[in-house]
Formats: C-alpha cells, sequence, structure tokens
C-alpha cells in the first residue's frame, strides 16, 4: 500500500500501472495489489418443464409425417404452459447444421466469462475450409484465407450457414469435446457434437454420429429463451453487477445465464437465417418472429438423410413456442419434405397461437371527443393533444380507452387507443396517469394495432403489453 501525501497530479506511463492523483488531496493510501475477481459462474440446467401432451394434435402432426415417408421426429412445447406434442422424440436424428446452435451457444458461453472477445480476430487458412460441394461463403469470397472477427464468423455460421465459419468457432471453443462438455454442463445429454463439417463432408456415415433427439432440441431451445427472459427480468434503471444474482427471483441465479447483449445478438442471428425460409415459418403469418437454426444433408441413392428445422417461435399470445422437427432417410423431394415441416408448425402455430386470456384483452370505452361529456372524457380527450384543426372532418376524433392498473399500486391507469383513423400503420396509443382534474402522459407510441394485450410480464414493476396482430412491443422505454 502507498501513501501519499500533499499530492499533484502523477501520470507514470512506463509504470507497471500508472497512478493518477490530483494536487492538494491530503493523505490518501493508494492500492498497488488487485485481487483477480473470480470469473463468472459456470452456465447450469434450467428446471425441467411438466408437459401436458394434445393427443388430438398428436394424431394430427403423425398424419403429416406420413408424407415424408421417411422416419420423422418432433418435439413442440409451449414453454409458459407445457401444452406439448411429439413423435419420435426421444430417438436420434442427425443435425446437420443445426448443430451450429450449440456451437455457437459454447463460444457465447466463454464470452460470457470473459474467455473470449466477440471482436477478436481469428486466422483462417486453406486447411480450415470445408470442401466445395459444402456451404460456405467465407471461403468463395475468401479462398487465400484471412482474418475474422468472432462476431463476423457467428454471422456467417448462422445467417449463411457457413460450413468453414462454423468449423473455425468449434477450434475457437477447444475443439468439439468442449462443445460437448458445455452441453453436458447444462443438462443435455441426447445431443453430440462430435465432427467438424469438414469431417462430416468426407465421410457419408459420419453425419449419423452427431445427432440428437427432438426432446433435446427443446431443452436447447428452453435454456436459450430463459436466458432471454431472466436477462430481462434483471435488467434495472440504476447501475447493478452485471451479473448480479440478487437483480431477480429467477429459478436459476441470473449469472448462470448469458448476459443480454450476448444472447440477444445469437437469437438476432437465429431470426435473421436466411436457410429454411420454406420450413418452420413456411406457412406462418409475415410478422411472426421466427428465431431458428435449419440443417440440411445431401441426397444418396435418392435418400436424404436430414432436412431439419428448430426454434423458438413468438406466439400472439406472448408465450414461446419451442419447436423442433427433424425428417430423416427420405425419398420425398425438397419441396415434400419441407413442406411437412411447414404443415407441422403451422398445426401447433393454430392450436396456440389463439389468445387464451381474454380477460386480459383491453376493453372498449369509446368517446367520441366532438361530443365528449365535461369532466373526465373531456379531459382525457385533451390529454391526447389532438387538436380540433388537425383532425380530418371525415374521420371525427374518437378514442378507446380502458382503466387497469400496471404496476399493482391500486391506482388504475388509463390505457388509450386512437381508434377513429388507424390508416395502414394503426393508430395512436397512450398511457395516461390521473393527475388532479387532468391527466399525466407516461407512454407514448406510434404505429399501434388493435387489440392490445396486458401481459402478466412485467419490466420495472410495470406490465407490459402486447400487439398481436403486429408484433411484440420490446421497447424498454414503455415507461418513464
Amino acid at each position: 500500500m502507498s501513501i501519499i501525501k500533499n499530492c499533484i497530479l502523477i501520470v507514470s506511463p512506463l509504470a507497471a500501472m500508472a497512478l493518477v492523483v490530483l494536487s492538494g488531496c491530503g493523505k490518501i493510501e493508494i492500492p498497488t495489489e488487485f485481487p483477480t475477481p473470480p470469473p463468472p459462474p459456470a452456465a447450469t440446467p434450467v428446471p425441467r418443464i411438466s408437459l401436458k401432451p394434445d393427443v388430438e394434435l398428436e394424431k394430427k402432426i403423425t398424419e403429416i409425417a406420413k408424407e415424408a415417408r421417411g422416419k420423422v421426429g418432433v418435439a413442440a412445447v409451449v414453454l409458459e404452459t407445457g401444452e406439448s406434442i411429439s413423435l419420435n422424440a426421444d430417438q436420434h436424428f442427425p443435425m446437420q447444421s443445426v448443430y451450429k446452435l450449440p456451437i455457437a451457444m459454447a463460444v457465447m458461453d466463454q464470452v460470457r466469462r470473459g474467455e473470449l472477445d466477440l471482436d477478436e480476430k481469428i486466422g483462417v487458412t486453406k486447411d480450415d475450409m470445408v470442401r466445395q460441394g459444402q456451404g460456405s461463403p467465407l471461403r468463395d469470397a475468401n479462398p487465400n484465407g484471412g482474418e475474422f472477427t468472432i462476431r463476423e464468423l457467428m454471422r456467417l455460421a448462422f445467417v449463411e450457414s457457413d460450413g468453414t465459419a462454423s468449423d473455425v468457432l468449434i477450434r475457437v471453443a477447444g475443439g468439439a469435446n468442449a462443445i460437448q462438455a458445455y452441453l453436458t454442463q447444462i443438462g443435455i445429454s441426447d445431443m453430440k457434437v462430435l465432427n467438424t463439417e469438414k469431417e462430416l463432408g468426407r465421410d457419408w456415415e459420419t453425419q449419423y454420429q452427431n445427432w440428437a433427439t427432438p426432446l433435446a432440441a427443446i431443452d436447447l431451445l428452453q435454456w436459450l429463451e430463459k436466458a432471454d427472459k431472466n436477462a430481462d427480468i434483471g435488467m434495472k434503471e440504476t447501475p447493478t453487477p452485471r451479473y448480479s444474482t440478487t437483480v431477480c427471483n429467477c429459478p436459476v441465479p441470473l449469472d448462470h445465464y448469458p448476459d443480454p447483449i450476448v444472447i440477444r445478438i445469437l437469437q438476432r442471428l437465429m431470426t435473421d437465417s436466411v436457410p429454411g425460409a420454406k420450413r418452420l415459418k413456411a406457412l406462418l403469418p409475415k410478422e411472426t418472429v421466427v428465431a431458428h437454426k435449419t440443417g440440411t444433408s445431401g441426397t444418396q441413392n435418392g435418400i436424404t438423410v436430414a432436412t431439419n428445422d428448430i426454434g423458438l417461435i413468438t406466439l400472439p399470445n406472448g408465450n414461446h413456442l419451442a419447436i423442433a422437427v427433424f425428417v430423416s432417410d427420405s425419398p420425398a423431394d425438397e419441396k415434400t419434405r419441407e413442406a411437412v415441416i411447414a404443415k407441422i408448425a403451422k398445426a401447433a402455430w393454430d392450436k396456440w397461437a389463439e389468445i387464451q386470456s381474454p380477460e386480459r384483452k383491453v376493453s372498449k370505452n369509446v368517446i367520441k371527443c366532438a361530443n365528449a361529456e365535461p369532466g373526465e372524457q373531456k379531459n382525457l380527450c385533451n390529454a391526447t393533444g389532438v387538436r380540433k384543426e388537425n383532425a380530418d372532418p371525415n374521420f371525427p376524433f374518437e378514442i378507446t380507452f380502458t382503466k387497469v392498473d400496471l404496476n399493482e399500486d391500486k391506482n388504475e391507469e388509463y390505457v388509450v387507443w386512437e381508434s377513429s383513423w388507424v390508416g395502414t400503420s394503426g393508430g395512436t396509443f397512450w398511457v395516461f396517469a390521473p393527475k388532479g382534474n387532468d391527466f399525466r402522459t407516461l407512454f407514448k407510441t406510434e404505429m399501434t394495432w388493435s387489440p392490445v394485450i396486458k401481459l402478466p410480464t412485467k419490466h420495472n414493476g410495470w406490465h407490459k403489453f402486447l400487439e398481436p396482430r403486429l408484433r411484440i412491443r420490446k421497447d424498454k422505454r414503455v415507461f418513464k
């Protein structure tokens, strides 16, 4: 410990540690040794979901699966409710590029622990590259190799399913054994990552050694979604330790999950993934958020070993559908194989996408502001700030509102939606709090479609909203 009196500014760039002290500071004790902080804890398994099988829906997907004329494995679970379907869900299916998801998750876990950095540059040589015939935009654009950040390799592996990038990520993570150790660490045993893409390209039978059960794929997706949810719960306006276990009352401590930035980068890559447009998301509404990873093998003697897609689908009611569909050893053409995956996803969507909690819907109380009664109605119309001269005479200004306690303080807020003229982009949406005889604006946003639903999930003590017709709003500035 150093002691400095009557200090002046001291900066020593050649010293092992620069000392910066302001003049006139008196007697200051400056530590010269700093203990190394302990690393973040290892990731751990999430609690198992209690499944509630839907027998009728299972019969339906069994009939759809017959169209592939091969072996089809399915597991789908609504993570918030446990409603589920399965078909051959405990059998082994070759993953092909689906295995890029556990590889990426293992790399991201090392980023979380400070062992890797997303902007760290990694050298890629010709020896790293998969053969021609295997997909690799990296190889095609850089035949002599080069340097790429881990972030760039992640994007190539996920968004473009680049085999070379995936193999380099395996190397960066410490090899296939490190990927397998990570899966064991988070409680997933029925998923095997044993070989590189380059090795898969050398021998036809090797792909069967890199397998997963549909149920294991669901476990992986559940872990990913739970990491995002618990990271979101842990967000606070005031600074807190990034891995603080006191932030939320989570089933598993927050510090055992990737931090929010890391996990959302991964989910964004899954959402932006180019392959698989005709699989899980093909028959779903255009605006549906699908974070997924596909896998596809070659065809030999008329048999295609793997046509796969696994992912997280955000349902209109705010729930999340984890789904895995594997089509193996099929003589059907690609259009038919992909259609089987699409039809199974659509059947699950049709069953579980409906809004099953109508009591959370915003009820209709309509005010035609030109004829609003003095008091609450008139004041509410005035609070929107829409002036008479700005209103379209063909569509007199009208609002729909409800009163609901959004932060459980036993005081109701006013949720208001412009219902007179919404155009193609929706109408304006407000949340007001009573303030004497007036109203205080808590939140305002444009381009909102009805219905708007109050969700049980919260942010900073306030209930979130869902706009099922178009998208879920995830703006963290919802309430001031």
